[in-house]
């Protein structure tokens, strides 16, 4: 988040993507080149608020309220896949300092570095759904392998960016595959992939082809 400071200035945005357990399988045009609206971030929603029983955005005076302050706490969004406005970040001059600030500022427990980026940029988010309107299940660029256990219903998109996470998914570097990947995995550690909900297993399959095509990457 920093990384202004040391990217080209004619350089206006980036994509985070967590190491290792994050996939990109698709063109992510879409996402990449998305307009940001003026915000700093941009991501896939996974929690509202609800404002006369309908879905609503959290905003940077929910932060005075300790009901939502909990749910900004936990994470607005997941950090497996974000987008960054450089050109904004320079302009806010965000720096280590003023994250520091942050983390002495915020008076309770955050989950993980998506809880604290929540608090910092609740109200600067823009959030990536489809047609802009409000859907926790649609997730092209962050797409979490959870939905195949937790949704009845049959994925109508194809992802672009596959995240291995979830309650009951292993990571891909956990599963047996045909042939061990000796140069990162320990073969006393490794799942079945029969595991994992039969959807979920072709994503690991694709993550073994590409981890197989180079030793270098691990």
């Amino acid at each position: 988040l920093c990384a202004w400071q040391y990217l080209p200035a004619d350089m206006d945005r980036i994509l985070y993507i967590d190491s290792g357990d994050v996939l990109i399988i698709d063109n992510i045009d879409e996402y990449y080149f998305a307009d940001f609206e003026g915000k700093s971030l941009m991501a896939t929603s996974i929690s509202f608020k609800l404002e006369d029983d309908k879905p609503a955005l959290f905003n940077r005076e929910d932060m005075f309220n300790g009901t939502y302050l909990s749910a900004i706490a936990r994470g607005l969004f997941n950090s497996g896949s974000y987008m960054i406005n450089l050109n904004k970040m320079r302009q806010n001059h965000y720096n280590l300092e003023e994250y520091t600030r942050w983390s002495e500022l915020v008076p309770m427990n955050y989950f993980g570095d998506q809880g604290f980026l929540s608090l910092v940029f609740v109200g600067d988010i823009k959030f990536f759904n489809h047609s802009q309107e409000i859907d926790l299940l649609y997730m092209p660029y962050n797409f979490c392998l959870w939905y195949f256990d937790k949704s009845p219903h049959q994925l109508n998109y194809q992802p672009a960016i596959v995240h291995f996470i979830g309650d009951k998914v292993f990571k891909p570097w956990k599963g047996k595959y045909p042939k061990l990947l000796e140069h990162f995995q320990v073969e006393d550690e490794l799942h079945d992939l029969n595991e994992l909900n039969h959807k979920q297993i072709e994503y690991y399959n694709l993550w073994y082809k590409y981890a197989t095509m180079s030793k270098k990457v691990f």
